[in-house]
């Protein structure tokens, strides 16, 4: 624990000293990454095909124009990383780190576009009206017209320039009434099951309890497919 503790520390002293806060600074094109928490289900899961977020960082700077700034934003649980990770990608020019402790979506304001493995900036971006580059079609948000997904390597430049494309009204219209009506189905979906063991509390549920949890949660599932074929149709 000791370990880890000053492991933490220092990673965020290093991260101090290499990081900025303003980056309306930074001219030309700017997409911000942002870095998950690892290991992780979303990412080892979820986006097992690109789980070497290194490696995407990597060919992403690779792949991008030469007007345009990668802003990576590290997870703000500090501690898990080894500082060569930094190292290697501070060599980049046209790669930038900022304060991890800034909200992701107050720095998305200031950027072009978005970019994760698989993370819920994609949402943020959409509520912004913003593109968002993902690596995993297994997120419940696959189908948001905001969403640029990279389903190989080979296809990663073509996929940046998609994403680099200006939005028109029309589609930055779109994009924010698909995530406001993606968060309203969710709410819809949601149920309070305050202080049950199943949901980390402590009160006791029965076997009864549990069924009726379960057949609500394939109950909501069918509905919630019904809602994803219906956003499909409001974007088309």
């Amino acid at each position: 624990f000791i370990k880890e503790y000053f492991f933490e520390l220092y990673s965020g002293y290093y991260l101090d000293k290499i990081s900025i806060d303003d980056i309306s600074k930074i001219s030309g094109k700017k997409i911000l990454f942002m870095l998950p928490k690892e290991p992780e289900y979303t990412v080892q899961s979820l986006a097992r095909d690109f789980a070497n977020v290194h490696a995407i960082i990597m060919q992403i700077a690779w792949s991008l124009p030469a007007d345009t700034t990668l802003l990576i934003k590290e997870h703000s649980r500090l501690g898990f990383r080894k500082i060569k990770f930094y190292e290697d990608l501070k060599k980049f020019d046209n790669i930038k780190f900022v304060n991890p402790f800034l909200k992701g979506i107050d720095l998305m304001k200031h950027c072009d576009a978005g970019a994760t493995i698989v993370g819920t900036i994609g949402l943020e971006c959409g509520f912004l009206g913003k593109k968002c580059l993902i690596f995993s079609k297994r997120v419940e948000y696959f189908f948001l017209s905001n969403i640029i997904y990279v389903e190989n390597l080979y296809d990663l430049k073509k996929s940046l320039h998609k994403l680099l494309q200006k939005t028109t009204k029309k589609q930055k219209t779109l994009f924010q009434h698909e995530v406001k009506k993606y968060y309203k189905s969710i709410k819809n979906l949601s149920f309070d099951a305050a202080e049950t063991r199943v949901f980390e509390g402590n009160k006791e549920v029965s076997e009864e309890q549990l069924l009726k949890a379960e057949k609500l949660l394939f109950s909501n599932y069918s509905y919630q497919t019904k809602m994803k074929n219906k956003l499909h149709e409001i974007s088309n």
